[in-house]
């Protein structure tokens, strides 16, 4: 077993490469003012170097290949165990999104119910004319914010649903709420 690394591999071939790359130039390019008797010896031993740099080359680039595609089985390997942990883990997290979602639907839904309610109980109560939509867009918008860690596509929540959603909905700290939206009326 080679214990060479890829890195190391890719280094050795890019020397290898440019090694030959050396070599060709040099036979391409004869130096000017050589004999032909110079000329043909050098011309036979670069082409024998040539050779040599050749084989080197295909050898090491078949080492080369010969890590990266053992690298990349045990890569795949480990993704195909790591794949089969977390489709496991998966599955679990759904059932228990699936009880959650539900309990959370609803608490919800009751909450949406109990908001219009009050509205509704609100208006016969003072006469005046019911905030149901304000109270379902604030119960949305709160919804909105407090899951908005969760980066939900087109589930974008406005800024300014920091507060508690009793606050929002004018429960919070009053006891007569109808002083919670209204200024003071002047008759």
């Amino acid at each position: 077993m080679n214990l060479m690394t890829e890195d190391e591999a890719r280094q050795d071939l890019i020397e290898a490469e440019k090694a030959y790359r050396e070599i060709e130039d040099e036979l391409v390019n004869p130096p000017p003012g050589q004999s032909t008797a110079e000329r043909v010896i050098r011309e036979v031993e670069l082409k024998a170097a040539l050779v040599a740099a050749s084989e080197t080359l295909v050898e090491v680039r078949g080492e080369f290949t010969g890590i990266k595609e053992a690298n990349q089985e045990r890569r795949r390997r480990h993704a195909r165990s790591d794949l089969a942990d977390t489709e496991t883990a998966l599955i679990t997290a759904i059932e228990k999104a699936e009880t959650d979602v539900a309990t959370l639907a609803s608490s919800l839904t009751n909450l949406m119910d109990l908001s219009k309610k009050r509205y509704g109980y609100r208006q016969e109560s003072t006469g005046r004319a019911p905030r149901s939509m304000l109270a379902r867009n604030s119960v949305v918008g709160w919804i909105k914010y407090r899951l908005r860690d969760l980066d939900l596509p087109e589930f974008v929540a406005p800024k300014y649903y920091r507060a508690p959603l009793a606050e929002l909905l004018g429960l919070a700290d009053t006891p007569d709420f109808d002083d919670t939206h209204h200024p003071q009326e002047t008759t």
